[in-house]
């Protein structure tokens, strides 16, 4: 039982260690995705989230975090089904307009302009 938890345990560690490598790769794919977005309906992006907050690891299982302002609701999920074209991380759009206080808050606190 020892055994399996310690396991566990350095599985999560795993998990949650920081890759530069793969940080920079994401960073330079969410710079192209906010290009995109701006060319495409001049929306104004944020980034958030552990790729752009210092003190916080990137990891394996972390993804492009981006808020916009600006995206015709109508076209919404062809912009953002195409954006997502041009990452391989995973990545969520959040639309500024319809946003939550906690991601308006964090926008305003740790929010990158992209």
């Amino acid at each position: 039982m020892a055994a399996e938890k310690r396991y566990r345990t350095l599985e999560y560690l795993e998990r949650r260690r920081h890759d530069e490598e793969r940080k920079r790769a994401a960073l330079a794919d969410a710079r192209s995705i906010a290009a995109f977005l701006v060319e495409e309906c001049g929306a104004e992006v944020y980034g958030i989230g552990s790729l752009f907050e210092p003190d916080r690891a990137f990891g394996p299982r972390s993804d492009i975090d981006l808020v916009a302002r600006g995206i015709p609701p109508e076209r919404f999920f062809s912009i953002t089904a195409r954006a997502a074209l041009l990452t391989q991380f995973d990545v969520d759009i959040i639309p500024l307009e319809s946003a939550n206080d906690l991601i308006k808050e964090r926008v305003a606190e740790y929010g990158v302009r992209l």
